[in-house]
């Protein structure tokens, strides 16, 4: 892994309180390490339209799709920090260029960690570690992050992709012996 990449996933690690491996765990599962990956989603657009009509005239191929090295949905970079204060004029090219921000390997892994941090707070707001003891805080925060919040996990304690969370667990133990140091960003 190249040096600069490193330091991101360190100043990541810092920021948002997440272990820099877990979060290269979810590059590597999400991406593949292809800082321009990109997956639509057409499912997710049929169920966004009727629930926000606001999207419901934008170009499906940049809002209901996932960029970058941690795959963040457009949509979810626009509830978070993306969305400008001119939102309700803007055009289609100054929708891609917010999709071109995405790429960008700081903010994305940035975002990721996160949206990470977010999603273990609102884990342990949930009391769900103690509900389903089977469970940990991450685990379901893993799920969350690919398969969304609703019903995961179900009333029984089951995780709707426990395959991904399993996926991301496996590139953690390829990764973890071979991590690098922590590197702290300069004063």
């Amino acid at each position: 892994m190249k040096p600069e990449l490193h330091k991101t996933f360190c100043l990541a690690e810092q920021a948002h309180r997440v272990h820099r491996t877990i979060l290269k765990s979810i590059a590597q599962v999400e991406s593949s390490w292809m800082p321009r990956a990109y997956r639509f989603e057409p499912e997710f657009f049929k169920r966004l339209k009727e629930r926000e009509p606001y999207w419901s005239d934008k170009d499906p191929s940049i809002v209901s799709a996932s960029y970058g090295y941690m795959q963040i949905l457009f949509t979810t970079a626009w509830s978070m920090d993306l969305k400008p204060s001119n939102w309700k004029t803007l055009k289609l090219h100054e929708f891609q260029a917010l999709a071109e921000k995405i790429y960008e390997p700081r903010y994305n892994i940035m975002l990721g960690a996160r949206l990470m941090r977010q999603l273990i707070d609102k884990v342990w707001s949930e009391n769900l570690p103690w509900k389903f003891e089977d469970l940990s805080a991450v685990d379901i925060a893993l799920a969350r992050y690919n398969g969304g919040s609703h019903k995961n996990p179900d009333t029984e304690g089951n995780l709707r992709n426990q395959k991904y969370v399993d996926k991301v667990w496996r590139a953690w133990d390829t990764l973890n012996p071979k991590e690098e140091p922590l590197v702290r960003e300069e004063p």
